[in-house]
């Protein structure tokens, strides 16, 4: 089976308004763009990332297109990702070459979401010994997340936003991950934060957290601290820990 998907990338709206205009149902990916293990393991696949054009890569792509095909046939693929031949000429429903080649057809199969009832709950609350709790409520999910961000003069908001993906229960909200994205985009608006949020912030925050940056002579970070309970319930247990309120 043959998928398209289109990473967090400046090109992601590009990417998708031109597959879904020809015809396909891509799947749009905010978290994997820079997870090696986790591209290595779809396969077989093409990478591309747009330079002057959209170039074959390894690491860091922008679309990753999925199927069983040849040589000369991803080359056709690539022609016409760049514009050099219209969809009209390569690609035709039921999504078959026109050209007498026997190629599979290039289908990407719609993420079937569940749509969103109710909405996203956010409130931060700063504690003593310089201690950020973010509080989060989502749609469909019973319990609620609580980060809690130690050192926090330091670090500043932008730790919630890596941290947060440190629940194995937020990461596994895949069907919804789409809104859970422009959530926290919205947060992140809303605590004015410079720029946008992207998976970079994500990724800078995993790089910090690996064992290898003792070999730099640098102490790796702590890793996440995701509570299910909400600010009041973790502020008790931060109480009978060590004293904090």
């Amino acid at each position: 089976m043959s998928s398209i998907w289109v990473f967090d990338s400046p090109h992601k709206t590009e990417l998708l308004n031109f597959f879904i205009t020809q015809g396909y149902a891509p799947y749009y990916d905010a978290k994997h763009r820079y997870d090696q293990g986790w591209l290595d393991r779809v396969e077989p696949n093409r990478m591309y990332d747009k330079f002057e054009e959209y170039e074959e890569c390894v690491t860091a792509p922008s679309v990753l297109i999925v199927g069983n095909f040849t040589g000369q046939e991803w080359d056709i693929i690539k022609d016409w990702l760049n514009g050099v031949i219209e969809h009209q000429q390569v690609l035709l429903p039921p999504f078959k070459l026109t050209q007498g080649n026997d190629i599979a057809p290039l289908v990407s199969i719609a993420p079937e979401f569940t749509p969103v009832k109710g909405e996203y709950g956010f409130s931060l609350e700063l504690l003593e010994n310089d201690i950020m709790l973010y509080e989060v409520t989502r749609p469909g999910t019973k319990l609620p997340f609580c980060v809690v961000v130690h050192d926090w003069a330091k670090k500043g908001h932008e730790y919630f936003f890596s941290d947060i993906y440190g629940s194995n229960s937020w990461d596994a909200n895949r069907r919804e991950c789409r809104f859970d994205y422009l959530f926290l985009q919205n947060v992140w608006h809303h605590l004015k934060m410079p720029g946008e949020f992207t998976m970079n912030v994500v990724k800078k925050r995993v790089d910090g957290c690996y064992p290898d940056r003792l070999l730099e002579g640098v102490a790796p970070e702590g890793e996440p601290v995701v509570y299910r309970n909400t600010i009041n319930q973790v502020k008790g247990i931060l109480a009978r820990k060590w004293g904090v309120y």
